[in-house]
């Protein structure tokens, strides 16, 4: 299993080279799936053949530049290799959503997706807060244009403003990054875990700072959401899939990888800002999604009040917060992923997403309507879904650390029910304002059956995913409860 990270990486970036050269409709997106589809199985060949033991796996270590002391260092744990089987199945689920969605220039839209698949894994596989740095910044490139060029009437605003917030992300990120070369010359994670904590003020002050503010803006968390709404809303439903089910990870999983295990005693000082902030995310976030009108905008405020459940779940700093977060990492990804899907089909029949303008399509495509109301009812949390068990977690952790939060949490729960079910009510089952059309095809049934399947084997049997997160759930919490005894 040598190497396999960097054939993930850059097997679709590398093979997505030609299909600038492509003009052929079927042989652009025949060649992208082929792609996309043995990234996937890749993923699963190496999610087989995982330890559920301490430490990294999969390694590989290289060096880059020498005279700096920057390695290509890759390596994954539980968290991030779930993350990254993720990124290959929605990028290929996405892929195959676009195909009608998507009517011209379909081969730079092809490229520019297995490029930024190939980014993200590099994200989320990297040892190295250089090469962190350069992947996220790679991921930054494809995203601005998928949206710029292919996304909804209102994409200049929504890829200027995605791009401004992220660009303030990286900034911050690399002047940290500097900052911490210039202190230990070297910026491998595996050996600045143990060293950074020993930084004093007020250097190691500012270091936490300002990674908190660049995560806090890719999460996001309030105030820092301002290019949410837009970017998700205008974005193609693939990009939609991929931007909010895995881009808007990189934020939490920097806070559970970062800013957790190399500033523990500040993070446990300050945990309390996080939560509040979280806690305002969630209530402001969901009440924005019970005005909306527009399908897409309410999923979009309902995916930045989820993301606030999942910093609250981490800034508990507590093992049922922490691992409640880091399954609702996954669980988020597949169901407000799969809402994105569902609201560009109903467009693609409709050319619509105002709920205003629906009503009663149950009676038109009543099986596109059975997969709504499950991603719909796991997204609210019910029993059974895989998304009450990340809230369950999320909320107890909470509750141990400061029962007000969970409180104001469970407050949350009840406004995505206010918001989720009406909107589900008046696109399904109102009176009939649409004409009847087809239901759902064969390409379209098995692009949101295995999404489903998830759903229910998360929420019946959720030891599934929890194996893989107990152990890198467990070093966080460790080096947490050291720092504040320091």
């Amino acid at each position: 299993m040598n190497g396999i990270l960097s054939v993930l990486i850059w097997f679709p970036i590398i093979f997505a080279i030609p299909l600038w050269f492509f003009r052929n409709r079927a042989l652009v997106w025949g060649y992208s799936i082929i792609i996309l589809a043995f990234e996937f199985l890749l993923s699963l060949l190496m999610l087989s053949n995982f330890k559920f033991q301490d430490g990294f796996q999969f390694v590989e270590k290289y060096p880059w530049i020498s005279s700096l002391n920057i390695n290509y260092h890759l390596g994954v744990d539980g968290l991030s290799l779930l993350i990254v089987v993720l990124i290959a199945l929605l990028s290929l689920i996405g892929l195959l959503a676009s195909i009608n969605l998507i009517t011209h220039r379909e081969n730079e839209f092809a490229f520019w997706y297995l490029f930024l698949t190939g980014s993200l894994i590099g994200v989320f596989s990297s040892l190295d807060l250089f090469l962190f740095f350069i992947f996220y910044e790679f991921s930054l490139i494809p995203s601005y244009f998928l949206i710029l060029i292919w996304g909804d009437e209102n994409r200049v605003k929504a890829s200027f403003k995605f791009l401004i917030y992220t660009a303030l992300a990286s900034i911050l990120l690399i002047v940290s990054i500097i900052l911490i070369y210039l202190q230990f010359r070297t910026l491998d994670y595996t050996q600045l875990i143990t060293q950074l904590p020993l930084l004093k003020a007020p250097i190691i002050l500012f270091l936490f700072i300002s990674f908190s503010l660049a995560f806090a803006v890719k999460t996001p968390i309030f105030p820092f959401h301002a290019w949410l709404p837009d970017a998700y809303s205008n974005a193609p439903t693939s990009v939609a899939l991929i931007i909010a089910g895995i881009m808007a990870k990189i934020g939490s999983y920097g806070f559970l990888r970062f800013l957790l295990p190399l500033f523990p005693e500040y993070v446990k000082e300050y945990a309390y800002i996080f939560a509040i902030l979280s806690i305002i995310s969630i209530i402001y976030a969901g009440l924005m999604a019970y005005v909306q009108d527009n399908f897409k905008r309410l999923i979009a405020y309902s995916s930045f009040s989820h993301m606030g459940f999942i910093t609250l779940g981490i800034f508990s700093l507590n093992s049922y917060g922490i691992n409640g977060s880091a399954i609702q990492i996954l669980n988020h990804g597949i169901s407000t992923g799969a809402l994105f899907l569902i609201a560009g089909m109903i467009y693609e029949r409709y050319k619509t997403n105002l709920i205003s303008e629906l009503g009663g399509i149950v009676k038109a495509i009543p099986m596109l309507v059975v997969f709504f109301g499950i991603f719909m009812l796991s997204s609210v949390g019910l029993p059974g879904t895989n998304g009450f068990v990340g809230e369950f977690f999320i909320l107890l952790g909470a509750s141990l650390q400061n029962f007000n939060w969970a409180v104001f949490g469970v407050i949350g729960v009840i406004v995505s029910v206010m918001y989720f079910l009406p909107a589900f009510q008046k696109i399904s089952y109102l009176e009939l304002k649409v004409p009847k059309v087809k239901d759902l095809g064969i390409r379209e049934f098995f692009i949101l059956l295995p999404l489903a399947i998830l759903v229910f084997s998360i929420g019946v049997y959720p030891n599934m995913v929890f194996k893989y997160l107990q152990k890198p759930s467990e070093y966080v919490v460790e080096i947490i409860k050291k720092g504040g005894e320091k």
